[in-house]
């Protein structure tokens, strides 16, 4: 199966970070899985162009978006949507099975329910962390073309 998997901030070991989405797509490889890992670049030193790496056997596509923390709230929030609508067209342009974006931020919903919707694959988006007075809906088994939110 050929999973697209979107997190904005996806990290390898050698990354500070959590490493969550890279043991999940490494197993995912490990069952036999083609994953791409749809994530943001943060560093500075690099163009404003896609590029891929290969991780433990995960195609990592990288597009470089600078975010900090330092950055103001109006910056951050366009950092969150221009990945958003990059990734979806990346996801689209990959044409995957399977659409699996995971948060944070909430923002990776936008790519996985848009690439999902205009194809006939299946979107699973995982929410961490929702806000007060939101519950998580499972749909159990989803259609193509639908999204499912756990």
């Amino acid at each position: 199966m050929r999973i697209i998997y979107l997190h904005q901030y996806f990290n390898t070991p050698e990354m500070s970070g959590g490493t969550r989405s890279y043991e999940m797509a490494r197993r995912m490889v490990a069952a036999g899985h083609e994953v791409h890992m749809i994530t943001a670049y943060r560093e500075d030193d690099k163009p404003g162009e896609w590029f891929t790496t290969d991780e433990a056997g995960i195609q990592v596509h990288w597009y470089p978006v600078p975010y900090s923390n330092h950055m103001s709230y109006g910056q951050r929030i366009k950092a969150f949507f221009a990945f958003a609508f990059a990734a979806r067209k990346k996801a689209l342009a990959l044409e995957g099975d399977i659409v699996f974006a995971t948060s944070t931020p909430l923002t990776i919903a936008i790519p996985g329910v848009l690439a999902s919707s205009t194809t006939v694959v299946t979107t699973a988006v995982i929410v961490h962390a929702l806000p007060s007075g939101l519950a998580a809906a499972d749909s159990g088994t989803a259609k193509p073309g639908t999204g499912a939110f756990v």
